[in-house]
């Protein structure tokens, strides 16, 4: 083994995950002793034992179902969790939805919340709107993060009660605040576009920054454009790069053209031309209707690639295709008309290769 591995943060953290849960185990903690079960079955944190993890299952199982009889909160939603997902007992969504009641009724706001989610997909019980609803506002109240997301959800679109969009927002900074990352990205964009409130600009860079720390990896990208463009403030070219950067790396590919900018300037980050154009053929092949337009003006003028005008200009019907306006006004200005790109030839073709190589 090399220092690196002996010395590896994200094994440390996950063996002192499993080594905390299995001192919560062993003093009886029946969620606890699932999860042993769970990272013992996994081999996370810890060797992979099966038969080990079964055992443990079990016990976790045993001691769920003896609790619940006594009308435990908590232990009547383990359970209820065991047979939803077919943890040391077969899965059985009547039953499950049957102990979700009863740990609803007990008081377990997060049991309130799964139970609105199976009355609204009919899991275990008839489809009912109207209950899932009920069932999602005893969740918000009890302070259960998903199911506030989910009355905020509701209460937009209208469903099961009348559209109420500042009722809504406000339930999804109730979210936002509990930990859901998707309401904070709901609640940041809503701030940054002054939907439904007043434009707040530094109010959305603070819960785009809670939603990526929560999990939503798909926000450094509007963090990144923020500072790219400079609505977050003045234009910062580093915040801009470190931003860009990490959305690069999780694929979003409404990122790649900022970041290509910055690449091929050297602006916050050491310049690499090469680089910029390949991610720029990347997003370009994924759909982005702007990448399109940048790979077609790269060949059609022949700049750091080899001048190719036809295949520019067929990029540059797809971007058009795509509903990019600048690349529907460069056409025209070249006489080509809406029918020219209603249809645009295939452009994804294995001899449609781009190398960061290629000059």
């Amino acid at each position: 083994m090399t220092d690196t591995e002996k010395n590896n943060p994200d094994d440390e953290r996950l063996r002192l995950k499993f080594n905390d849960a299995l001192e919560k185990a062993e003093d009886g903690d029946p969620a606890a002793q699932l999860e042993v079960g769970r990272l013992l079955f996994e081999g996370v944190g810890v060797r992979r034992n099966r038969g080990e993890a079964a055992r443990w299952f079990e016990k976790g199982f045993r001691t769920c179902r003896k609790l619940a009889e006594t009308g435990d909160a908590d232990a009547l939603f383990v359970l209820a969790g065991c047979y939803d997902d077919g943890t040391g007992v077969f899965r059985d969504d009547r039953k499950a939805t049957e102990l979700y009641r009863k740990a609803a009724r007990a008081g377990s706001a997060r049991a309130a919340y799964r139970l609105g989610t199976r009355c609204a997909l009919g899991l275990g019980a008839p489809r009912d709107e109207a209950a899932a609803l009920a069932w999602y506002k005893a969740g918000a109240e009890g302070g259960d993060a998903d199911a506030c997301r989910a009355l905020a959800l509701a209460c937009a679109r209208g469903e099961g009660c009348t559209p109420d969009p500042a009722e809504a927002l406000a339930l999804h900074r109730k979210a936002a605040d509990g930990g859901n990352g998707p309401s904070s990205a709901d609640l940041a964009r809503a701030l940054l576009n002054g939907d439904g409130c007043d434009r707040d600009v530094p109010g959305a860079v603070l819960y785009f920054t809670k939603a990526f720390e929560q999990g939503v990896v798909s926000v450094a990208a509007d963090l990144g454009l923020l500072y790219y463009d400079g609505r977050a403030e003045d234009a910062d070219a580093e915040k801009a790069a470190l931003w860009l950067g990490r959305a690069v790396e999780s694929g979003e590919t409404s990122a790649f053209c900022a970041y290509a900018d910055l690449l091929r300037n050297g602006r916050g980050v050491a310049r690499d031309a090469r680089r910029a154009n390949f991610l720029i053929h990347e997003a370009a092949l994924d759909g982005d209707a702007p990448a399109q337009f940048e790979l077609g003006r790269l060949y059609f003028e022949g700049r750091e690639v080899a001048a190719d005008r036809e295949k520019g200009i067929r990029w540059w019907k797809e971007s058009a295709y795509n509903g990019f306006p600048p690349a529907r006004r460069r056409l025209a200005e070249l006489g080509f008309t809406e029918a020219d790109w209603t249809d645009p030839d295939d452009l994804y073709d294995d001899d449609d290769q781009f190398s960061p190589d290629e000059e």
